[in-house]
């Protein structure tokens, strides 16, 4: 995902050999419920006090065979689970 307000090169961070925690600060970055909320919000929706994003009943995502929380930035799922072409891929 690329954002022009994203603060971080991702695929200059995922290259460098040193073991660095681009997501350190978890509350700037987006969270993969919002970008499914921003991208498909006919099957996705904000409930409770918290308005943390939630799916409807028929809708379902995954990324690599594994359906991560919505609460999961997109930083974390990127860094650990792009393919080498350095895209990850949601389903």
């Amino acid at each position: 995902v690329y954002r022009s307000d994203d603060e971080n090169n991702l695929a200059d961070a995922k290259d460098k050999d040193e073991n660095v925690n681009i997501s350190s600060d978890t509350e700037n970055h987006t969270s993969l419920g919002d970008l499914l909320l921003e991208w498909v919000p006919n099957l996705f929706h904000r409930e409770g006090v918290d308005a943390t994003v939630a799916p409807i009943e028929s809708a379902t995502w995954s990324i690599q065979g594994i359906q991560p929380p919505l609460s999961c930035p997109v930083v974390d799922l990127w860094q650990c689970l792009c393919y080498p072409d350095h895209f990850l891929y949601v389903a």
